[in-house]
């Protein structure tokens, strides 16, 4: 069946072909390239496997191979049966049914075992946050674009869970950025040798702490939207607000993507805090999806080893502008004038802020301007259950 419906596509002029495949969502690229034998589809970009398909259609030869049982299949995706399916429609302009997605569904990851070339003698410490999957366990480094393997030795050995922030030492295994971590060096900023995390029994509670900060009243525990000045950059209260929760007593986050230089050197004045940043200006589609999950996985398991955790969210239009981009290929719905992708992760990362009845808290800090209370999901998915920092 699959090889006659790749035969009614090839039959196609150029033109068709072209059109067709350009319209796939990349899911639906990477599982038809698969199935036409190109090699690690999901580390390729979208032109080239709209190129590398168009390629293989012309090919006289051209047959059809089993997914690798190492990659990870996509998950609630059009099969590649549906895929090829969708060529022989009577009107191939027709608009797709929207999917909906869950927040599970999104951050599937799928990330190819790479081939193991050689092993550096070179040790060097990298950080990130933990992607514990069925096939392999890794993390993109957090300043570098890179990833780093971690064995299942070592999961095992330290106990280690999904969303558990690393220190390691690790060495390169190719040519293609990607090291394997030779031990642990920390978990979640304390000693791995010494730390010993259980999961953290308690209830959600109100908020009814406050802090203040310049007059300024912060409820701890709860989503607070602190609104800036037009055009957004960090100011000198937004970080004396920010450096405030600088403490032992907080496990502090900050997440901001395509920030200017000026705002990555005023961010180095607060060294206490994690950063999932991406700078201003360079071509960060999947690095920025891959920064704001990585943020809220470390959040969770923060939370859920009984750490204060302070979580500042600077300029969060932008995050969902980022997030819109990314999922721009895709055929989901939109809602409220974004992917519902991105209002799914959006909803979730706003969710992360609770006061437990032990004590424990999770402070969210939202920062926006003024302009960014007009847009819809803002209005009504986040300004409505957060209190303005006044």
């Amino acid at each position: 069946m699959l090889e006659d419906q790749v035969k009614k596509l090839k039959n196609a002029s150029l033109e068709e072909k072209r059109e067709i495949v350009s319209n796939f969502g990349i899911y639906e690229l990477r599982g038809l390239a698969r199935a036409l034998g190109v090699s690690s589809p999901t580390t390729k970009k979208r032109d080239f496997l709209v190129d590398a398909i168009l390629n293989l259609l012309m090919n006289e030869n051209l047959e059809i191979v089993q997914k690798a049982s190492k990659g990870r299949p996509f998950k609630k995706l059009e099969t590649i049966d549906n895929i090829i399916n969708l060529i022989n429609e009577s009107d191939i302009k027709m608009p797709p049914v929207p999917k909906t997605y869950s927040y599970e569904d999104i951050i599937s990851f799928a990330q190819e075992i790479p081939v193991f070339e050689y092993q550096s003698k070179d040790l060097l410490k990298k950080q990130g946050v933990l992607r514990l999957l069925k096939n392999v366990s890794y993390f993109m480094d957090l300043k570098d674009n890179l990833v780093v393997f971690v064995s299942s030795d070592l999961i095992s050995k330290y106990n280690l869970q999904n969303g558990d922030l690393l220190e390691v030492s690790a060495y390169k295994i190719n040519t293609n950025n990607q090291y394997s971590a030779k031990d642990i060096i920390n978990v979640n900023g304390e000693s791995a040798s010494s730390c010993k995390f259980q999961t953290y029994q308690a209830s959600k509670v109100l908020p009814v702490l406050k802090k203040y900060i310049n007059n300024k009243s912060i409820i701890i525990g709860g989503r607070n939207i602190s609104i800036i000045e037009d055009p957004l950059f960090l100011e000198a209260d937004t970080i004396k607000v920010i450096k405030s929760f600088s403490s032992e007593e907080n496990y502090n986050i900050f997440i901001g993507l395509n920030l200017s230089l000026e705002d990555r050197l005023l961010l180095e004045e607060c060294p206490e805090f994690t950063k999932f940043i991406s700078e201003y200006g360079k071509d960060n589609c999947s690095k920025n999806f891959d920064k704001i999950i990585d943020a809220i996985n470390l959040c969770e398991r923060l939370c859920s080893i009984g750490k204060n955790v302070v979580f500042v969210v600077y300029d969060i239009l932008n995050l969902l502008n980022a997030l819109d981009v990314y999922f721009s290929n895709s055929d989901a719905v939109q809602m409220m004038g974004h992917c519902q992708q991105s209002n799914i992760i959006i909803e979730k990362l706003i969710s992360l802020a609770s006061a437990y009845s032990t004590g424990k808290d999770c402070t969210e800090i939202i920062i926006c301007n003024q302009l960014d209370l007009n847009d819809s999901f803002i209005r009504n998915q986040v300004l409505k259950v957060s209190r303005v920092i006044k």
